[in-house]
C-alpha cells in the first residue's frame, strides 16, 4: 500500500524559506536558491541541496593554496 504524501513541495519550500543561512541569518536557503531537489513519499521527504562555502573563512588558505 502506498501512503499518500502529507506535505506538497509548495508547503515544503514553504517551511524551507523559514530555515535561514547561519552565516547570512537575513537570507533562507530557499532564497539562497541551494535546494536541487524535493523527494517526498508518504511521511517521509528529502531535500538535496548544494553545498556552499564561506569563503571569508577560508580565505587565507586560499592564497597560501589557490583553488
Amino acid at each position: 500500500m502506498v501512503k499518500e504524501n502529507i506535505y506538497t513541495e509548495e508547503e515544503i519550500r514553504e517551511i524551507l524559506d523559514t530555515i535561514k543561512d547561519p552565516e547570512i541569518p537575513v537570507v533562507s536557503i530557499e532564497e539562497m536558491g541551494i535546494i536541487r531537489s524535493i523527494h517526498m513519499q508518504g511521511d517521509a521527504c528529502e531535500v538535496i541541496i548544494t553545498h556552499v562555502y564561506s569563503l571569508s573563512r577560508h580565505a587565507s588558505d586560499c592564497t597560501r593554496h589557490p583553488i
